[in-house]
């Protein structure tokens, strides 16, 4: 029988170490060796350092050949998008707002970069084109949203920002789904709100409210678990009745793993207004989702 924390090892766990794993070997390969020494220098954080290699190659000669290495070790092109937007949403101002686009305009796959306060709209051929609405300015006459915004580290919060805004606006979806990591096929949970009525992402951790189908090609959601708003509270009892251990997450993860659970062991839905028995998606099980050469 597979257990929670096997479900959870096995969708993010891995996947985080064989990012690090990945982001060494193109490092550390005979293309970009004689680049920069410093830049090279062992770390702890592997995938930390081909960013910064990354951002130093922008506007350089050698950008070609290290993006070369990332399309070969097969790298999600839309996270040069997301990381973008992680910088610009979170951490606005005019100065800043400034740097980062003449540092992103020279992704090879950014062609134009539109920023206001209220708003960012990124243009990519390759890509194609998005546009977002910062939450900031969509709660801007919530006050308590609005404070919650602006005194909270945003980032890598996400199961916790869908409990506070559900706490505030019953009404919401919790959709918790698997978003393709720095490397195709390579995953992480990521937890977010849904507006049904405007089909609309409110996503806090990245400070933004999207088109859902935008927002689905960009972060290329697998959904995994998607629960009222009214109901998330049920969902999580349920899943801690079943275990425990559940009660030490977050109400959003803790129902999506057991959710996980009940479709790897072929078990009868408790509640099956809120819970399925079996995935929509078979890739989302364990036994058909990777294979075993791709985490070493």
């Amino acid at each position: 029988m597979v257990t929670i924390n096997e479900i959870l090892e096995e969708f993010e766990t891995k996947q985080i170490r064989e990012v690090q794993r990945i982001s060494n070997n193109i490092i550390k390969s005979d293309e970009l060796i004689n680049i920069s020494e410093e830049l090279l220098l062992p770390t702890v954080n592997p995938s930390s350092d081909l960013y910064s290699l990354k951002y130093y190659l922008y506007d350089k000669k050698e950008k070609e050949e290290l993006f070369k290495l990332l399309e070969k070790n097969n790298y999600n092109k839309e996270y040069e998008i997301k990381d973008l937007i992680v910088e610009i949403t979170n951490y606005y101002s005019n100065k800043n707002n400034y740097l980062i686009k003449n540092k992103y305009i020279n992704s090879p796959y950014i062609d134009k970069i539109d920023c206001t306060p209220k708003y960012l709209e990124i243009e990519s051929k390759e890509l194609g084109n998005y546009s977002m609405q910062f939450a900031s300015d969509y709660f801007s006459k919530n006050r308590n949203v609005s404070l919650y915004i602006s005194q909270s580290s945003l980032l890598n919060k996400c199961h916790k920002h869908v409990e506070f805004l559900i706490n505030n606006y019953p009404e919401l979806y919790s959709i918790t789904s698997l978003c393709t990591s720095r490397f195709n096929n390579l995953t992480f949970y990521h937890s977010y709100c849904y507006l049904e009525k405007s089909n609309l992402i409110i996503d806090l951790t990245h400070n933004l409210i999207m088109n859902k189908n935008e927002y689905d090609r960009l972060f290329k959601t697998e959904e995994v678990f998607r629960v009222k708003g009214k109901d998330l509270n049920k969902a999580r009892l349920i899943a801690t009745k079943y275990d425990l251990s559940l009660i030490k997450k977050y109400k959003a993860i803790s129902a999506t793993l057991f959710q996980q659970y009940i479709w790897e062991n072929g078990f009868k839905s408790p509640d099956k207004d809120i819970f399925t028995e079996k995935a929509n998606n078979p890739k989302l099980l364990i036994k058909n989702r990777f294979k075993s050469e791709v985490l070493k």
